[in-house]
């Protein structure tokens, strides 16, 4: 359970770090031309390779198709148990045991995990990574060591709002359907606990219910200022010059143009 309050302050400091971690990933001029690169879904597509198509795409929507449904499904079940028709929420073993799947979904997906590491790279100043690879297996070292702690380097507030929501503990109990639900109090105990100092034993229902709120506002959040800083960009001509690549990956300057009413980006090399 959670009260209104207490969300509206969750979603409050989930909204802020996002805002602030977008704003410092642009702040840098030398990173403008990687922003557009990643707000345009730059990607490398390697089954181009050896093809007649240059296998380094912008307007790569493929991931966004794939992450659709998952999205989809979250703001349905948002809607009807997070509306807040009364002062807080409800807890049932039903709803926890939803809220379990779409938690776990949220740190599985592969669309999301890379938009997060591209993101934390250009915070980062790295050179933009048109193959981020999300790995099948250990994505807690991947999610921990690759994203959170860049962020954490550069003292941004979404590496607490990611320590806040993301526990691993919880992803691999239900994962492998290693949780019970107590008997005697609110609390779910996860029987995938070995014992180290980093694994939760159990966690009572409130405790968990703001672990998921800090994870679906980070998901939700994320998309939607993404889409939000879209809608900056100039539309038309004369475009924006960027550095894009060759098949080869060699650099190579190039224009990109975004039309707003089709939502879509256009590059060519020069």
């Amino acid at each position: 359970m959670i009260r209104k309050e207490e969300f509206r302050q969750i979603k409050f400091e989930v909204d802020t770090a996002i805002e602030e971690a977008f704003q410092f990933a642009k702040q840098n001029e030398n990173n403008e031309n990687d922003y557009l690169l990643f707000l345009s879904n730059a990607e490398y597509i390697e089954k181009y390779v050896g093809t007649n198509v240059n296998p380094h795409l912008v307007d790569y929507r493929v991931n966004g198709y794939r992450d659709e449904e998952r999205l989809k499904f979250l703001v349905e079940y948002l809607n009807n148990a997070y509306s807040f028709h009364a002062e807080n929420t409800m807890d049932s073993k039903t709803s926890i045991t939803i809220e379990l799947m779409i938690y776990t979904h949220i740190w599985e997906s592969k669309p999301f995990l890379r938009q997060l590491k591209k993101l934390a790279n250009l915070c980062n100043s790295e050179n933009y990574d048109w193959n981020v690879e999300v790995p099948d297996y250990t994505k807690h070292t991947f999610i921990r060591q690759q994203i959170r702690d860049i962020f954490g380097v550069k003292n941004l507030k979404i590496e607490n709002v990611i320590s806040k929501g993301y526990h691993s503990s919880l992803r691999n109990a239900f994962a492998h359907s290693e949780y019970v639900f107590d008997m005697n109090r609110p609390e779910l105990i996860l029987t995938n606990y070995k014992g180290e100092n980093w694994e939760i034993e159990k966690i009572s229902y409130d405790d968990w219910t703001i672990r998921f709120c800090y994870s679906f506002l980070l998901s939700y959040g994320f998309q939607e200022r993404f889409e939000k800083e879209k809608a900056k960009i100039l539309d038309g001509e004369p475009g924006y010059n960027v550095s894009l690549k060759e098949t080869d990956g060699t650099d190579r300057n190039g224009i990109m143009k975004y039309d707003k009413e089709r939502n879509a980006f256009t590059a060519r090399l020069i």
